[in-house]
């Protein structure tokens, strides 16, 4: 008898359902491992969490830097020729400081001397007349040496000390009468001379301008004076210093002398443009840290705290920066900061 086989079922072998079975429960396994250590990374994915730190370095804070100045100076004032004819013979040069009771220049070879009096002089002087100038004629007769009497009225002893102070300058002359022809008159005991107007052998009128006075450095102010740090600055040109007050003037006479005389202030003269530059400094140094910009946090203004090494916030205050570095003062020392800490606490 003879069996005849039907047509073949559809499905997998024997073979292919035991490998089927073994991946399902594989898949399982690995399913059930990640929820039971949801948050469990494998090491080689696991970055170690470090703090980094920098050492900071205590220093000594100057604040030097140049800054501009405007120099202040006087008013020029021209000294005025007494009388006409030719300049004989010259003592003027520009910056030589002329004092009164000197020889400015002589005209017709006769002496024209300088004279300041502490009231102005508008007359000539003769025996007999009083008033202010006559008191000052005798004041500075006196100061100069010559013993003119205390009196408001011009009498024979001040033509005596008029006539002895003429006759040791070369100029000869009736002495009872001050012709005003005779003096260059001053605006202060000593003036400095900025530039002479006349040479030997020019003639001159009754007015003429001879030189000029004045024009002398009397102050120096900062520009600006908002950028420097607290606390009390010196400038310094050469080797000399000057205290800048609050307000960032200059007065020192010393000072202002050394500056007058450098090349920089008579470039600054001849055309009176932009200012001078001088080097300024802290008077006193501040204690101060040098450390890295990526230390401060909760920065306003020139304010910021920073994370000390032993995890203490402390306060700072921006004084300047300086090779990558900012420059600080800390309320607390400081050894080693934290660099760009994390989640920090407050430090004010």
């Amino acid at each position: 008898m003879v069996v005849k086989k039907g047509p073949r079922a559809w499905g997998f072998p024997r073979g292919g359902l035991v490998g089927l079975a073994a991946a399902v429960l594989v898949s399982c396994g690995f399913l059930l491992g990640l929820l039971a250590y949801p948050d469990v990374a494998p090491a080689s994915l696991t970055a170690a969490a470090t703090v980094r730190t920098a050492g900071v370095a205590a220093i000594d804070f100057t604040d030097e830097r140049s800054l501009a100045f405007s120099p202040q100076v006087e008013p020029l004032a021209p000294l005025a020729s007494p009388r006409s004819g030719v300049v004989t013979s010259s003592a003027c040069a520009p910056g030589k400081d002329l004092a009164s009771g000197e020889v400015l220049f002589t005209i017709d070879s006769e002496p024209v001397v300088a004279l300041w009096t502490a009231y102005p002089l508008f007359r000539d002087i003769g025996l007999g007349l009083q008033g202010a100038d006559v008191s000052a004629v005798g004041d500075e007769l006196r100061r100069l040496g010559y013993g003119a009497p205390e009196s408001a009225v011009w009498n024979a002893g001040s033509a005596q000390a008029l006539a002895a102070f003429l006759q040791d300058r070369g100029a000869g002359g009736p002495g009872t009468v001050l012709a005003l022809d005779r003096f260059v008159l001053l605006s202060a005991e000593t003036v400095r001379l900025s530039s002479c107007s006349v040479e030997v052998r020019g003639r001159v009128g009754t007015g003429d301008v001879l030189a000029l006075s004045g024009g002398g450095l009397t102050g120096l102010t900062a520009v600006q004076t908002e950028t420097l740090a607290a606390g009390g600055h010196s400038a310094s040109y050469g080797a000399v210093t000057a205290p800048l007050s609050p307000e960032g003037l200059i007065v020192d006479a010393a000072f202002l002398s050394e500056v007058a005389a450098g090349p920089e202030f008579k470039t600054w003269q001849a055309g009176q443009e932009g200012g001078l530059a001088l080097k300024v400094a802290l008077t006193e140094p501040a204690p101060a840290f040098a450390l890295p910009p990526s230390a401060l946090y909760a920065l306003t203004a020139d304010r910021a705290c920073v994370l000390a090494g032993d995890g203490q916030a402390v306060a700072v205050t921006l004084l300047s920066s300086s090779l990558g570095n900012s420059i600080v003062a800390a309320a607390a020392p400081l050894a080693e900061v934290v660099l760009a800490p994390t989640d920090p606490p407050p430090c004010r």
